[in-house]
């Protein structure tokens, strides 16, 4: 971290920003999820004419309901 000038906001407590933003890092760096990639669906099918349908399929049924009057199952409309 580089300073302007000496009123800069950067100079003050210097070292325990620095000192935040290097636990910072190393919690993220020996995280378990630090080279996770997350899943899309691709409708689009790939070379062998197969799509991503059947593995998705229950994230599909929760994401995508259709929308009905009811503001609750219990109700009746």
């Amino acid at each position: 971290i580089v300073s302007k000038t000496k009123d800069d906001n950067t100079t003050k407590y210097f070292k325990e920003k620095s000192q935040m933003l290097l636990e910072a890092r190393s919690i993220l760096d020996s995280s378990p999820y630090k080279n996770y990639k997350p899943l899309y669906y691709n409708p689009k099918p790939n070379s062998l004419g197969q799509t991503d349908y059947l593995s998705f399929k229950p994230w599909l049924d929760i994401s995508y309901k259709p929308s009905s009057n009811k503001i609750a199952p219990w109700t009746k409309s």
